[in-house]
């Protein structure tokens, strides 16, 4: 299980963020997250996958906000604030074929050892770079203070994931969203 982001997708091929279109995001507003991939990431065996989120300075996402920025072709201030949340990482060969990889319970622990990260984070995200953040993922023992987070934060939900699932390169039952929904009925 992961928060589930308010963002828009993104993968980062050869140091180019794409779109979920597969159209290249806009370079100017996405630069300093390029320029962190550049340096920390060896983007010619792996591709990353993840959403680009603009945090308000209180933590909450504005997806409104992340839309407008990564659109625009200057670059503002608020463009600081973009992040780029990764939750894969997929050899390049792979990706490119639209061939099965690894489970993602393996990839994720590949994504964490290239990066780095060794121990458990008490936050949702680990923060590799200033701008490029790993999603911390959980299991069913952590799934109730995954929710209260959920509910203290205003989160828009939970993904379910099927850790013994390859990537796969379309909607899949294998990633599932979990959101609480409201109904009434009036007259």
């Amino acid at each position: 299980y992961s928060r589930k982001l308010d963002g828009l997708r993104c993968y980062y091929l050869d140091g180019v963020p794409i779109s979920r279109t597969n159209k290249p995001h806009k370079q100017a507003p996405l630069s300093h997250i390029t320029e962190q991939i550049k340096s920390h990431f060896n983007y010619e065996d792996y591709v990353l996958d993840g959403e680009i989120i603009y945090l308000n300075p209180d933590g909450s996402e504005d997806f409104k906000k992340a839309i407008s920025l990564a659109r625009s072709d200057k670059r503002t201030k608020d463009c600081d604030n973009l992040y780029f949340c990764v939750f894969d990482m997929i050899q390049k060969d792979k990706f490119l074929c639209k061939q099965p990889d690894i489970c993602f319970k393996d990839a994720y622990e590949r994504l964490k050892i290239h990066h780095g990260i060794t121990g458990e984070t008490d936050s949702w995200f680990t923060t590799y770079d200033k701008n490029i953040l790993i999603l911390k993922q959980v299991n069913d023992t952590e799934l109730d203070a995954l929710q209260e987070a959920r509910f203290a934060n205003n989160w828009e939900g939970i993904m379910l994931r099927n850790g013994l699932a390859p990537y796969e390169y379309k909607r899949t039952s294998n990633l599932l969203k979990i959101k609480e929904m409201q109904d009434i009925e009036l007259e």
